[in-house]
């Protein structure tokens, strides 16, 4: 209902800083910080399940999740580079069409 809304919108903006912070060390050569980057896993998570907010986008989205967090246990940066420029590219493809 309305009450998850504000909660929503709250785990999106934490998710964007979590993100944001994880391509910054993948950018520089460097694995990102583990408890960010089980932050902005286990906040993907829980975004999935919100209804409505795209989710058509969700099990590719989940799956990419999947991949990344196999990539970070694997200490692979090349696939967590990699899985990160996919879930960026299908945020973006998902928030133009559920802004």
């Amino acid at each position: 209902g309305g009450d998850g809304a504000p909660r929503y919108k709250g785990l999106k903006k934490r998710m964007k800083h979590t993100f944001k912070a994880v391509v910054a060390a993948l950018r520089a050569g460097l694995a990102p910080d583990p408890a960010t980057a089980a932050a902005f896993i286990a906040d993907s998570r829980l975004m999935t399940r919100y209804p409505g907010k795209g989710d058509a986008f969700y099990p590719a989205y989940d799956a990419e999740v999947d991949r990344f967090e196999q990539a970070l246990a694997a200490g692979d940066l090349a696939a967590m580079t990699a899985s990160a420029a996919a879930l960026d590219r299908m945020k973006k493809e998902c928030h133009s069409r559920h802004a």
